[in-house]
């Protein structure tokens, strides 16, 4: 990965090579040399800005990321908690269903043993008759 380049030391270089060099026998090469460093340094200067914007959007992206990771264990946690609440659901249903069983049981049983006492006032009233009609012909 490249470095940020120090701009003053670049600077600071290319003021010595001024001094190096004779301005006008060298002016032409120095003044390409400058043109190339000047270019270099745009070149630089727009990579860096390049890499400041791909950060930020890299930056805004791992929020984003980030957000729906936490969106994710929302829902997840919400995913759980509905398994949970259906389980408690069926065993409800179950419990609601041996209920209604024995209700239903129970109901029976008390139709059983009304029919039972039902029998045995009959049998008591039949009981009675006769005994009343034995009366009649004992006396």
């Amino acid at each position: 990965m490249e470095t940020s380049v120090d701009w003053p030391c670049v600077d600071l270089l290319v003021s010595d090579l001024n001094g190096v060099f004779d301005p006008h026998a060298d002016g032409e090469t120095i003044q390409e040399a400058l043109g190339v460093l000047e270019t270099k340094r745009e070149e630089m200067k727009n990579r860096e800005e390049s890499k400041r914007e791909m950060i930020k959007e890299m930056e805004h992206e791992l929020q984003e990321l980030e957000s729906d990771a936490i969106r994710i264990d929302e829902i997840e946690k919400e995913k759980e908690r509905i398994e949970s609440l259906s389980k408690e659901k069926g065993e409800v249903r179950s419990r609601m269903e041996r209920v209604q069983r024995d209700i239903a049981s129970k109901e029976n049983e008390v139709k059983q043993a009304e029919l039972e006492y039902q029998d045995l006032v009959n049998k008591i009233n039949q009981e009675k008759e006769e005994k009343n009609v034995t009366k009649m012909k004992v006396k």
